[in-house]
Protein backbone atom coordinates (compact mmCIF):
# COMPACT_ATOMS: atom_id res chain seq x y z
CA UNK A 1 0.00 0.00 0.00
CA UNK A 2 2.02 3.15 -1.07
CA UNK A 3 2.19 5.64 2.28
CA UNK A 4 0.45 9.15 2.10
CA UNK A 5 2.58 11.72 3.18
CA UNK A 6 1.98 15.55 3.86
CA UNK A 7 2.69 18.51 1.80
CA UNK A 8 6.66 19.25 2.80
CA UNK A 9 7.16 15.67 2.28
CA UNK A 10 5.91 15.56 -1.18
CA UNK A 11 7.98 18.77 -2.27
CA UNK A 12 11.09 17.00 -1.27
CA UNK A 13 9.74 13.80 -2.97
CA UNK A 14 8.40 15.27 -5.92
CA UNK A 15 10.46 18.65 -5.84
CA UNK A 16 7.85 21.31 -8.10
CA UNK A 17 5.38 18.85 -9.33
CA UNK A 18 3.68 18.95 -6.17
CA UNK A 19 4.76 22.55 -5.18
CA UNK A 20 2.52 23.10 -8.38
CA UNK A 21 -0.49 20.97 -7.41
CA UNK A 22 -0.12 22.51 -3.55
CA UNK A 23 1.71 25.25 -3.53
CA UNK A 24 3.14 25.43 -0.12
CA UNK A 25 6.18 26.89 0.30
CA UNK A 26 7.68 27.51 3.98
CA UNK A 27 9.12 30.75 4.84
CA UNK A 28 7.30 32.65 1.71
CA UNK A 29 5.05 34.99 3.74
CA UNK A 30 5.90 37.76 1.86
CA UNK A 31 4.65 41.83 2.73
CA UNK A 32 2.92 43.14 0.27
CA UNK A 33 4.27 45.51 -2.06
CA UNK A 34 4.25 49.19 -1.51
CA UNK A 35 1.53 51.43 -3.18
CA UNK A 36 -1.32 48.71 -3.08
CA UNK A 37 -4.91 49.94 -1.97
CA UNK A 38 -5.35 46.32 -0.46
CA UNK A 39 -9.23 45.34 -0.64
CA UNK A 40 -10.33 43.56 3.48
CA UNK A 41 -9.56 40.39 4.02
CA UNK A 42 -11.17 38.08 6.37
CA UNK A 43 -12.26 39.53 9.62
CA UNK A 44 -12.24 43.18 8.34
CA UNK A 45 -16.09 43.47 7.88
CA UNK A 46 -16.45 42.11 4.17
CA UNK A 47 -19.51 43.30 2.06
CA UNK A 48 -20.62 40.08 0.97
CA UNK A 49 -21.12 38.65 -2.42
CA UNK A 50 -24.54 36.49 -2.72
CA UNK A 51 -23.40 35.55 1.23
CA UNK A 52 -21.22 32.25 0.03
CA UNK A 53 -21.14 29.93 2.06
CA UNK A 54 -19.69 25.95 2.27
CA UNK A 55 -23.15 23.87 2.56
CA UNK A 56 -22.14 20.26 1.53
CA UNK A 57 -18.53 18.36 1.87
CA UNK A 58 -17.91 15.54 -0.13
CA UNK A 59 -15.55 13.15 0.90
CA UNK A 60 -13.02 11.52 -2.23
CA UNK A 61 -10.02 9.99 -1.72
CA UNK A 62 -6.55 11.07 -0.68
CA UNK A 63 -5.31 14.28 -1.33
CA UNK A 64 -7.18 15.24 -4.06
CA UNK A 65 -6.11 17.87 -6.58
CA UNK A 66 -7.94 18.82 -9.84
CA UNK A 67 -11.28 19.21 -10.02
CA UNK A 68 -13.34 19.50 -13.29
CA UNK A 69 -17.43 19.83 -14.10
CA UNK A 70 -19.08 18.32 -16.82
CA UNK A 71 -20.71 20.67 -19.32
CA UNK A 72 -24.19 19.55 -17.98
CA UNK A 73 -23.47 20.08 -14.25
CA UNK A 74 -24.40 16.36 -13.53
CA UNK A 75 -21.21 15.27 -12.42
CA UNK A 76 -18.00 16.62 -11.21
CA UNK A 77 -14.71 14.52 -11.28
CA UNK A 78 -11.73 14.73 -9.10
CA UNK A 79 -8.39 13.67 -9.23
CA UNK A 80 -7.26 11.72 -6.12
CA UNK A 81 -2.78 11.98 -5.60
CA UNK A 82 -3.17 9.67 -2.64
CA UNK A 83 -4.74 6.67 -4.20
CA UNK A 84 -4.42 7.21 -8.14
CA UNK A 85 -7.85 7.08 -8.38
CA UNK A 86 -10.68 9.67 -9.82
CA UNK A 87 -13.69 10.49 -7.99
CA UNK A 88 -16.53 11.03 -10.12
CA UNK A 89 -19.66 12.51 -8.24
CA UNK A 90 -23.00 12.84 -8.89
CA UNK A 91 -23.84 16.43 -8.28
CA UNK A 92 -27.77 15.77 -7.73
CA UNK A 93 -27.16 13.92 -4.18
CA UNK A 94 -23.25 14.83 -3.89
CA UNK A 95 -21.91 11.21 -3.46
CA UNK A 96 -19.37 9.75 -4.96
CA UNK A 97 -20.84 7.12 -7.08
CA UNK A 98 -18.00 5.59 -9.65
CA UNK A 99 -14.34 5.69 -8.33
CA UNK A 100 -11.94 5.22 -12.03
CA UNK A 101 -7.84 3.71 -11.40
CA UNK A 102 -5.18 6.00 -13.24
CA UNK A 103 -2.04 6.85 -13.34
CA UNK A 104 -0.02 7.27 -10.03
CA UNK A 105 -0.16 10.45 -8.51
CA UNK A 106 -2.54 12.25 -10.99
CA UNK A 107 -2.95 16.03 -10.19
CA UNK A 108 -5.10 18.18 -12.66
CA UNK A 109 -7.78 17.11 -14.91
CA UNK A 110 -9.96 19.05 -17.53
CA UNK A 111 -13.35 17.15 -19.40
CA UNK A 112 -13.95 18.02 -22.77
CA UNK A 113 -16.64 20.56 -24.06
CA UNK A 114 -18.79 18.13 -24.91
CA UNK A 115 -18.36 16.10 -21.79
CA UNK A 116 -17.15 12.53 -23.48
CA UNK A 117 -13.95 12.58 -22.07
CA UNK A 118 -11.88 13.21 -18.81
CA UNK A 119 -8.36 13.80 -19.58
CA UNK A 120 -5.94 13.62 -16.52
CA UNK A 121 -2.17 14.43 -16.11
CA UNK A 122 0.03 11.82 -13.87
CA UNK A 123 4.00 11.80 -13.35
CA UNK A 124 5.15 10.75 -17.18
CA UNK A 125 1.25 10.18 -18.80
CA UNK A 126 -1.97 11.73 -19.93
CA UNK A 127 -4.94 9.61 -19.17
CA UNK A 128 -8.11 9.89 -21.51
CA UNK A 129 -11.34 8.64 -19.71
CA UNK A 130 -14.52 8.26 -21.41
CA UNK A 131 -16.97 9.65 -19.31
CA UNK A 132 -19.42 7.58 -20.90
CA UNK A 133 -18.79 4.37 -19.12
CA UNK A 134 -16.18 5.68 -16.54
CA UNK A 135 -13.39 3.65 -18.08
CA UNK A 136 -9.70 4.50 -19.40
CA UNK A 137 -9.77 4.39 -23.52
CA UNK A 138 -6.02 5.57 -23.51
CA UNK A 139 -2.76 6.13 -22.15
CA UNK A 140 -0.27 8.96 -23.85
CA UNK A 141 2.74 9.05 -22.95
CA UNK A 142 3.95 13.05 -21.87
CA UNK A 143 7.36 14.19 -21.37
CA UNK A 144 8.62 15.35 -18.51
CA UNK A 145 6.10 15.84 -15.68
CA UNK A 146 3.07 16.77 -16.88
CA UNK A 147 1.18 19.08 -14.85
CA UNK A 148 -1.94 21.77 -15.94
CA UNK A 149 -3.75 21.11 -18.72
CA UNK A 150 -6.20 23.09 -20.90
CA UNK A 151 -8.54 21.87 -24.32
CA UNK A 152 -9.28 23.70 -27.12
CA UNK A 153 -12.99 25.61 -27.25
CA UNK A 154 -13.47 23.30 -30.53
CA UNK A 155 -12.13 19.99 -27.86
CA UNK A 156 -9.44 18.94 -30.77
CA UNK A 157 -6.45 19.66 -28.52
CA UNK A 158 -5.09 19.54 -24.87
CA UNK A 159 -2.60 21.50 -23.72
CA UNK A 160 -0.34 20.02 -21.41
CA UNK A 161 2.64 21.94 -19.09
CA UNK A 162 5.81 20.27 -17.54
CA UNK A 163 7.33 21.39 -14.31
CA UNK A 164 10.56 19.85 -15.23
CA UNK A 165 11.34 21.17 -18.30
CA UNK A 166 11.04 24.69 -20.59
CA UNK A 167 7.99 23.25 -22.11
CA UNK A 168 4.64 22.44 -22.91
CA UNK A 169 3.23 19.92 -25.07
CA UNK A 170 -0.03 19.95 -27.69
CA UNK A 171 -1.57 16.72 -27.66
CA UNK A 172 -3.85 15.74 -30.86
CA UNK A 173 -7.43 14.42 -29.36
CA UNK A 174 -8.29 12.20 -32.12
CA UNK A 175 -5.07 10.88 -32.71
CA UNK A 176 -4.46 10.75 -29.26
CA UNK A 177 -0.69 11.70 -29.28
CA UNK A 178 1.59 14.59 -29.17
CA UNK A 179 2.10 16.41 -32.36
CA UNK A 180 3.55 19.83 -31.56
CA UNK A 181 6.13 21.23 -28.26
CA UNK A 182 6.59 25.00 -27.16
CA UNK A 183 9.66 26.20 -25.62
CA UNK A 184 10.12 28.38 -23.20
CA UNK A 185 13.12 29.99 -21.10
CA UNK A 186 11.92 28.74 -18.27
CA UNK A 187 9.74 25.71 -16.45
CA UNK A 188 5.53 26.47 -17.51
CA UNK A 189 2.88 25.21 -14.95
CA UNK A 190 -0.52 26.27 -15.20
CA UNK A 191 -1.98 27.00 -18.74
CA UNK A 192 -5.32 28.81 -19.90
CA UNK A 193 -6.76 29.16 -23.26
CA UNK A 194 -9.29 32.06 -24.39
CA UNK A 195 -12.64 31.42 -24.89
CA UNK A 196 -11.77 31.81 -28.75
CA UNK A 197 -8.74 29.89 -28.96
CA UNK A 198 -6.17 32.00 -30.19
CA UNK A 199 -4.54 32.64 -26.93
CA UNK A 200 -3.10 30.15 -24.37
CA UNK A 201 -1.51 31.92 -21.26
CA UNK A 202 1.40 29.59 -19.65
CA UNK A 203 2.74 30.51 -16.28
CA UNK A 204 6.16 30.57 -15.68
CA UNK A 205 7.13 30.18 -11.24
CA UNK A 206 10.58 30.22 -11.38
CA UNK A 207 10.43 33.43 -13.65
CA UNK A 208 7.43 35.04 -12.46
CA UNK A 209 5.81 35.67 -15.71
CA UNK A 210 3.33 35.04 -18.03
CA UNK A 211 3.96 33.70 -21.40
CA UNK A 212 1.13 34.37 -24.41
CA UNK A 213 0.67 32.35 -27.30
CA UNK A 214 -0.47 32.48 -30.62
CA UNK A 215 -2.30 29.32 -31.24
CA UNK A 216 -2.43 29.09 -34.63
CA UNK A 217 1.73 29.61 -35.12
CA UNK A 218 2.04 28.25 -31.74
CA UNK A 219 4.89 30.57 -31.14
CA UNK A 220 5.29 32.96 -28.25
CA UNK A 221 4.08 36.22 -28.74
CA UNK A 222 5.31 38.32 -25.38
CA UNK A 223 5.76 37.60 -21.98
CA UNK A 224 4.40 39.54 -19.14
CA UNK A 225 5.96 39.87 -15.77
CA UNK A 226 3.29 39.59 -12.66
CA UNK A 227 4.92 38.53 -9.03
CA UNK A 228 6.20 35.65 -6.53
CA UNK A 229 5.31 31.88 -7.89
CA UNK A 230 2.45 32.41 -10.45
CA UNK A 231 0.68 29.46 -10.65
CA UNK A 232 -2.79 29.15 -11.49
CA UNK A 233 -4.60 30.79 -14.12
CA UNK A 234 -7.69 31.82 -16.19
CA UNK A 235 -8.80 33.96 -18.85
CA UNK A 236 -12.46 36.05 -18.31
CA UNK A 237 -15.68 34.95 -20.63
CA UNK A 238 -15.50 37.76 -22.54
CA UNK A 239 -11.74 36.88 -23.46
CA UNK A 240 -10.47 40.83 -21.85
CA UNK A 241 -8.95 39.92 -18.75
CA UNK A 242 -6.44 37.41 -17.51
CA UNK A 243 -6.03 36.40 -13.79
CA UNK A 244 -3.11 35.10 -12.06
CA UNK A 245 -2.59 33.66 -8.63
CA UNK A 246 0.94 34.62 -7.07
CA UNK A 247 1.98 31.65 -4.41
CA UNK A 248 4.86 33.79 -3.48
CA UNK A 249 3.43 36.81 -2.96
CA UNK A 250 -0.20 36.57 -2.08
CA UNK A 251 -1.97 38.68 -4.75
CA UNK A 252 -3.84 37.87 -7.95
CA UNK A 253 -2.57 39.81 -11.08
CA UNK A 254 -5.06 40.81 -13.43
CA UNK A 255 -3.52 41.26 -17.03
CA UNK A 256 -5.47 43.35 -19.53
CA UNK A 257 -5.06 40.70 -22.84
CA UNK A 258 -5.49 44.35 -25.18
CA UNK A 259 -2.42 45.56 -24.13
CA UNK A 260 -0.94 42.80 -22.36
CA UNK A 261 -0.17 44.41 -19.13
CA UNK A 262 -1.04 44.12 -15.59
CA UNK A 263 -3.52 46.54 -14.59
CA UNK A 264 -4.33 45.47 -11.11
CA UNK A 265 -3.25 43.07 -8.30
CA UNK A 266 -5.83 41.77 -5.58
CA UNK A 267 -4.74 40.78 -2.44
CA UNK A 268 -5.99 37.75 -1.15
CA UNK A 269 -5.49 34.85 1.61
CA UNK A 270 -2.04 33.25 2.37
CA UNK A 271 -0.39 31.23 -0.72
CA UNK A 272 -3.55 31.23 -3.22
CA UNK A 273 -2.96 28.34 -5.89
CA UNK A 274 -5.49 27.97 -8.57
CA UNK A 275 -8.57 30.02 -9.71
CA UNK A 276 -11.84 29.52 -11.56
CA UNK A 277 -13.96 32.26 -13.01
CA UNK A 278 -17.88 32.33 -13.14
CA UNK A 279 -19.38 31.91 -16.16
CA UNK A 280 -21.42 35.59 -16.18
CA UNK A 281 -17.88 37.43 -15.22
CA UNK A 282 -19.00 38.38 -11.94
CA UNK A 283 -16.95 36.48 -9.27
CA UNK A 284 -13.11 34.45 -9.86
CA UNK A 285 -13.03 32.08 -7.14
CA UNK A 286 -9.01 31.63 -5.54
CA UNK A 287 -7.94 28.38 -3.32
CA UNK A 288 -5.70 29.62 -0.72
CA UNK A 289 -3.22 26.69 0.20
CA UNK A 290 -1.75 28.25 3.37
CA UNK A 291 -4.76 29.94 4.87
CA UNK A 292 -7.59 27.24 4.61
CA UNK A 293 -9.85 29.54 2.36
CA UNK A 294 -11.37 30.90 -0.74
CA UNK A 295 -11.14 34.09 -1.55
CA UNK A 296 -14.00 35.27 -3.76
CA UNK A 297 -12.87 38.54 -5.96
CA UNK A 298 -15.37 40.76 -7.29
CA UNK A 299 -14.44 41.32 -10.66
CA UNK A 300 -16.77 44.80 -10.70
CA UNK A 301 -14.59 46.19 -8.48
CA UNK A 302 -11.24 44.07 -7.93
CA UNK A 303 -11.76 43.61 -4.51
CA UNK A 304 -12.15 40.14 -2.57
CA UNK A 305 -15.82 40.73 -1.39
CA UNK A 306 -15.52 37.06 0.21
CA UNK A 307 -13.46 34.83 2.56
CA UNK A 308 -14.86 31.13 2.86
CA UNK A 309 -13.40 28.86 4.77
CA UNK A 310 -12.94 25.16 3.35
CA UNK A 311 -10.72 23.05 5.26
CA UNK A 312 -7.13 22.35 5.12
CA UNK A 313 -4.91 22.22 2.30
CA UNK A 314 -7.67 23.22 -0.02
CA UNK A 315 -6.05 23.27 -3.59
CA UNK A 316 -8.46 23.28 -6.87
CA UNK A 317 -11.68 24.83 -7.81
CA UNK A 318 -14.25 24.45 -10.27
CA UNK A 319 -17.71 26.29 -11.06
CA UNK A 320 -20.83 25.39 -12.24
CA UNK A 321 -22.65 27.12 -15.67
CA UNK A 322 -24.40 29.37 -13.11
CA UNK A 323 -21.69 30.13 -11.71
CA UNK A 324 -23.46 30.51 -8.26
CA UNK A 325 -21.65 27.08 -6.91
CA UNK A 326 -17.86 26.25 -6.30
CA UNK A 327 -16.24 22.74 -5.97
CA UNK A 328 -12.92 23.40 -3.52
CA UNK A 329 -10.75 20.16 -3.24
CA UNK A 330 -9.03 20.00 0.32
CA UNK A 331 -7.50 17.92 3.10
CA UNK A 332 -4.54 15.55 2.78
CA UNK A 333 -4.81 12.28 4.12
CA UNK A 334 -8.62 12.72 4.07
CA UNK A 335 -9.88 14.10 0.80
CA UNK A 336 -12.96 16.71 0.37
CA UNK A 337 -14.86 18.90 -2.08
CA UNK A 338 -16.41 21.23 -0.54
CA UNK A 339 -19.53 22.79 -2.08
CA UNK A 340 -20.01 27.00 -1.42
CA UNK A 341 -22.98 28.12 -2.78
CA UNK A 342 -24.85 31.90 -2.98
CA UNK A 343 -28.05 32.73 -2.91
CA UNK A 344 -28.64 33.88 -6.88
CA UNK A 345 -29.52 36.93 -7.55
CA UNK A 346 -28.23 38.28 -4.73
CA UNK A 347 -25.35 41.02 -5.01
Amino acid sequence: MKRLVGPACLILIFAFAFLTSRGVLAGRNEPPLAGRNEPPLAGRNEPPLARPRVTATIQVGAVPEGVALSPDGRHIYVANNGPDTVSVIDTSINTVTSTISVGAQPIEIAISPDGDRAYVTDPGNLTVIDTTNNAVVAVIPIPGQPVAIALTPDGLHTYVTDITGNDMVIVDNVRLAVTATIQFESASVGVAISPDGRRAYVTHYDSGSVSVIDTSSRAVVTTIRVETDPQGVVVSPDGRRVYVANTGSNYVSVIDTLSNKVVSSVRTGAQPLRLAISPDDDRVYVTNGGSESVSIIDTQTLTVAATVLVGSSPSHVAVNSEGWRAYVTSGIEVGNVAVIESIPGEK
